[in-house]
C-alpha cells in the first residue's frame, strides 16, 4: 500500500544554519506515527530543479511506503541517505534543499 505524505510545517528558512539531525519540516500521513524508516529510492538527482508537487523520494516504513512531495520551487542539493538505507529515524534530515 502506498500513501503521500504532506509537508506541513518547515521547521527552517532560506538563509538558516542547518546541522546533522536538525528537522527541517514536519510530514503528516493518515497513518500512525513510526519511529523509523526506509529510503526505497530516490525519484530525483542531486542538482534537479523541483516543482511544487515533484516526488522527492519514498520511505517504506513497518506500515505503508510514503512517497513525498515538495511543497516550493528549488533544487535538490545534496543526498545524506542513498537508496537502500535502512532504520532512519524519523525526523532525521535525508537531505539538502535549496529554495
Amino acid at each position: 500500500m502506498k500513501i503521500k505524505g504532506n509537508i506541513v510545517e518547515w521547521k527552517k528558512k532560506v538563509g538558516d544554519k542547518v546541522t546533522q539531525g536538525a528537522q527541517l519540516c514536519s510530514v503528516e500521513t493518515d497513518k500512525a506515527t513510526v519511529d523509523e524508516g526506509n529510503i526505497v529510492e530516490w525519484k530525483q538527482k542531486v542538482g534537479d530543479k523541483l516543482n511544487p508537487s515533484s516526488q522527492l523520494c519514498s520511505v517504506e516504513t513497518d506500515k505503508s511506503t510514503v512517497d513525498f512531495e515538495v511543497n516550493e520551487e528549488g533544487y535538490l542539493a545534496k543526498i545524506l541517505y542513498p537508496a537502500g538505507s535502512k532504520d532512519i529515524a524519523i525526523g532525521e534530515v535525508i537531505n539538502f534543499f535549496i529554495l
